[in-house]
């Protein structure tokens, strides 16, 4: 099964996650979404799956399928979405290739160069 994960820099994770969490929750092209607290969300289309997590260093996503057109499909999905509720604070998504297995929870040694967001509030 192909898995990709991603790590997106932002002190806004929480808030973000929330965005699209209402975005998914309207279950466009037949998303299921579940969330767990107010730190993780897990987005299901057909035989995939992305799980999302807020952590104080930004947020992480990891994306599950039975084959890589899924995996390209969910990864493109959310990405898009994503970048474009964080266009304001120029969020990017880069997916790389992971290991099957628990996802990895670990502060990354040095996070993908994006644009970090600000600490003004809405």
């Amino acid at each position: 099964m192909p898995v990709s994960e991603a790590f997106v820099d932002t002190n806004r994770a929480q808030r973000y996650l929330a965005q699209l969490g209402k975005h998914l929750a309207h279950g466009p092209g037949g998303i299921r979404t579940e969330f767990d607290g107010d730190r993780h969300l897990v987005a299901a289309v057909g035989a995939g799956a992305c799980s999302m997590r807020a952590d104080p260093l930004g947020l992480r996503l990891r994306a599950e399928a039975p084959d890589t057109e899924t995996l390209d499909r969910i990864q493109r999905g959310v990405a898009d979405r994503l970048e474009q509720i964080g266009r304001r604070d120029g969020l990017v998504v880069h997916w790389s290739p992971a290991p099957a297995g628990p996802p990895d929870t670990s502060p990354p040694a040095h996070p993908a160069p994006t644009a970090r967001a600000h600490d003004e509030r809405p």
